[in-house]
């Protein structure tokens, strides 16, 4: 299941999405690459790391899953409920909508390099010290 809303128009996280962030954020922890092939089980084709802009925005033509509240959501560090910190998002396109997972530990900024969308293929993260977490075959720049 995907985002919910709550009453103060703010997503909170479903029990898939802390389970994915949880998965996340040890990942990142541990400062090594992290494959999305493996954290988001499933037949996705492209992922968008999604900061300061709507998923809705990056992949236009696309619609929600059934159940996705957080596809038309500007997300932002205000974007989630209290107790749920962030401003990051990862956007997964299946074959019968887009899934959010809202990430507690990441901050995407639009115009760095992490904000963009990859193929599956290309879905892996590293963390480089003069920018951060990026798409590992992006270089700046491009």
């Amino acid at each position: 299941m995907a985002a919910a809303l709550s009453g103060c128009e703010k997503a909170s996280m479903s029990d898939a999405d802390r389970a994915f962030d949880t998965a996340f954020s040890a990942a990142m922890n541990r400062g090594l690459p992290i494959d999305l092939v493996a954290l988001e089980t499933g037949p996705w084709s492209l992922v968008c790391a999604v900061g300061e802009e709507r998923p809705a925005g990056m992949m236009p033509g696309e619609k929600a899953r059934l159940g996705e509240g957080a596809f038309d959501e500007f997300i932002d560090g205000a974007f989630l409920a209290p107790g749920d910190p962030g401003g990051g998002a990862l956007a997964f396109r299946y074959p019968d909508g887009v899934e959010v997972r809202p990430l507690s530990h990441l901050t995407i900024n639009m115009g760095s390099p992490i904000n963009r969308c990859v193929a599956r293929r290309e879905a892996v993260l590293v963390n480089r010290p003069d920018t951060g977490w990026r798409f590992r075959d992006y270089p700046v720049g491009d």
